[in-house]
């Protein structure tokens, strides 16, 4: 297979209708499957070699890493001289060359003063930078990041400059494509090795960045006018400030990878994904395919063992094994209260199996009311942990000539056998007072975990925000702001009205679009929003017919509160929506035309 792999092999290049082809027996074949694998084989013994003069290395691909450490410049330049002569001299034995000229070298310090060091590699001095982009992460000498996210902010600027000719704020893309494009192409640009800069992400300086790139996106996304504040969009779009998901990305993966246990409950581990190398050879691994059963009979049911798990504040699980109509084994375990339901039908379903090889029957069929488990052992290759477990004793009870059938049943149907799990399975929960089964924390928990520190951190901030005021009255918690937008996007005159910047005098008079901010109801009160809404009285009968609806009085202080129930929702929205249209619609005729500048205006008046 090697030698067919490496002989034959021609390169051939079609241009200006001629084509040119050439034998060649250098290099790896670019976009082979064998290819990597074959570059491992022969790179991996210069990380050995390197690794064993001291010298860290990381490598990906053809891109190698050297890193030196010293107090002393002259110590430095000759340990990184003399590794680079070595890997020269292996480049040479394996018939590879290294380009000098390629090859960059930087210093990492934050001393004032120091002595430059220079490197040579194979006759060639090495030119020092103050920059390296290594796997797409800049890296700067200082360790600032800066230019990192500088260069994140404008590629990530660049789409949208392009997404913005095609949203605005009274046609285009609805704005939940650009939540769409912003969740899956914005962030995880952004969001790219934050593990390593969220640190930076903390300055003043870096913040302003991110805000300025969020705060186009979030505006295209709740239709506002440009001169609504990013603190308020947020609020409208349901979206966390961008520094604090650079930061929920650095807690995650440092929790994920063990480097952080403090979102962990004392004592206990996270439930780690299992990796390629812990999964059986790819000879060995199966399916575990399940059948559904729709109204079983009694005469069907007999056969069957039946597995049933509940969660009703506290969590349990529990599996009863069914003989001729009648129950003969059972068993309950409780999880603790971080675990989830998902985990608690997985482990009913890996006991299960585990009864199994002390049964004497050479059939064991498990019905279980929980698709999602079923679902996951379909898949040949599993990452969960007792999913790999399971399906290890399934392979041995296979190799006993014991057949493990599943079975997939709805739950709460009125079938026997799972009606008693589903109630062994709330007796665990609620009455089980033994140690836990298993209390392996779920990364969902972690991540529950990091998102209320991240709420209550932009709580704290949004209630100092002073940009904010009006949209404060009617969204005073950031929570239930995303709960309630999540549920009915605000449109484009919700947003006027939770925001206060639309088509009301006060409004367009800041930007000398009106000669007056008042109200024509009142030549001393302004016309704001709050006014159209709790004060004016051209919408007074509406206003009167409206608070029966409401079963409460229409005030500032109870805005937020109607907002909050679905019914009064709906009512006060529809009432809002008139009386704002029509107070827009009366300013736009004394509204001076776009065109005309503030500047102009004042000319025209003198």
């Amino acid at each position: 297979m090697v030698a067919s792999y490496l002989q034959d092999r021609r390169v051939i290049v079609n241009y200006a209708r001629a084509t040119s082809e050439k034998e060649t027996t250098k290099g790896c074949v670019q976009g082979s499957i064998g290819g990597p694998t074959f570059w491992n084989l022969i790179l991996d013994s210069l990380l050995r070699k390197v690794n064993g003069m001291g010298v860290y290395c990381q490598a990906f691909a053809d891109d190698v890493v050297l890193v030196f450490s010293s107090l002393k410049t002259d110590n430095l330049q000759t340990s990184a001289e003399t590794t680079l002569a070595a890997v020269q001299e292996w480049g040479i034995r394996n018939k590879l060359s290294f380009a000098a000229h390629k090859t960059n070298a930087m210093v990492l310090t934050k001393k004032l003063k120091y002595d430059t060091p220079i490197v040579h590699m194979s006759g060639t001095r090495l030119r020092l930078v103050e920059e390296i982009k290594l796997l797409g992460l800049i890296l700067d000498s200082k360790l600032t990041f800066n230019a990192h996210v500088t260069s994140v902010c404008k590629k990530a600027a660049d789409i949208y400059k392009k997404l913005a000719c095609a949203a605005r704020v009274s046609w285009g893309l609805n704005g939940e494509i650009v939540r769409t494009i912003y969740v899956a192409v914005i962030e995880p640009i952004v969001l790219y090795a934050a593990s390593v800069w969220s640190p930076a992400a903390e300055k003043l300086s870096i913040r302003k960045q991110l805000n300025s790139l969020q705060r186009g996106f979030v505006q295209k996304m709740c239709k506002a006018y440009r001169t609504v504040s990013l603190t308020s969009a947020l609020v409208l779009t349901g979206l966390l400030p961008l520094d604090l998901r650079v930061r929920e990305a650095a807690i995650l993966f440092k929790t994920k990878k063990g480097h952080s246990t403090d979102l962990l409950p004392p004592g206990r581990e996270l439930e780690r994904r299992v990796g390629p190398m812990q999964n059986p050879h790819p000879s060995l691994l199966m399916t575990t395919e399940y059948e559904r059963l729709e109204n079983l009979n009694p005469e069907v049911l007999e056969k069957h063992n039946i597995v049933g798990q509940k969660i009703e504040g506290k969590v349990g699980a529990a599996l009863t094994c069914w003989d001729q109509g009648r129950e003969v084994r059972y068993s309950t375990f409780r999880l603790e209260r971080h675990n989830t339901v998902f985990q608690s039908e997985m482990y009913a379903l890996f006991r299960a199996v585990d009864m199994a090889k002390t049964l004497k029957s050479s059939s064991i069929n498990i019905l279980s009311d929980s698709r999602s488990s079923l679902d996951l052992l379909r898949s040949p290759s599993v990452t969960h942990p007792l999913a790999v477990e399971m399906k290890s004793r399934i392979r041995r009870l296979r190799e006993e000539n014991k057949t493990v059938r599943f079975f997939w049943l709805r739950a709460h149907v009125g079938t026997p056998g799972n009606e008693r799990a589903d109630e062994l399975a709330k007796k665990a929960a609620l009455t089980k007072k033994t140690a836990p089964d298993y209390d392996k924390v779920p990364i969902s928990y972690v991540r529950r975990q990091i998102r209320e520190e991240t709420v209550r951190t932009w709580q704290d901030r949004y209630n100092s925000s002073e940009t904010v005021s009006v949209t404060k009255i009617f969204l005073p918690d950031v929570k239930t702001a995303c709960r309630l937008v999540r549920k009915s996007a605000p449109t484009p005159v919700d947003t006027k009205i939770m925001t206060g910047h639309g088509g009301f005098a006060a409004y367009l008079h800041r930007f000398h679009l009106t000669d007056s901010p008042l109200c024509i109801c009142d030549p001393n009160c302004e016309e704001t929003v709050l006014h159209i809404i709790l004060d004016c009285p051209r919408f007074g009968k509406e206003r009167l017919d409206l608070e029966p609806k409401l079963q409460m009085k229409l005030d500032q202080s109870s805005l937020h509160t109607i907002l909050e129930s679905e019914t009064s929702r709906t009512s006060f929205l529809t009432f809002a929506r008139k009386a704002v249209t029509v107070a827009a619609k009366r300013n736009s005729t004394t509204a001076l035309p776009p065109a005309v500048t503030p500047a102009q205006s004042a000319n025209t008046v003198v």
